[in-house]
């Protein structure tokens, strides 16, 4: 997963997923990846994906997985809105 950012947004994309799936499932959480206050917030169908809204200059981390999850989720990805 890679994140870049325009003002107030990040716009984090990623590999294709496997298995090949035609949704997938962005999570998002302004900790560390806590898992307790993690928030899905898309099921894009392509392999990127832009989360608006977001406070300037605060760090937020991102997972994708397949949307059948049938799939691992990524590694953590991090990235700081514009």
């Amino acid at each position: 997963m890679t994140i870049g950012n325009t003002a107030r947004t990040i716009d984090p994309s990623w590999n294709a997923l496997r298995p090949k799936s035609r949704l997938c499932l962005v999570r998002m959480c302004e900790a560390a990846c806590n898992p307790v206050a993690v928030l899905q917030v898309g099921m894009p169908s392509g392999s990127k994906f832009t989360v608006p809204n977001l406070l300037p200059g605060h760090t937020y981390w991102f997972k994708v997985c397949a949307g059948n999850q049938q799939g691992p989720w990524s590694d953590p990805a991090t990235g700081v809105a514009g």
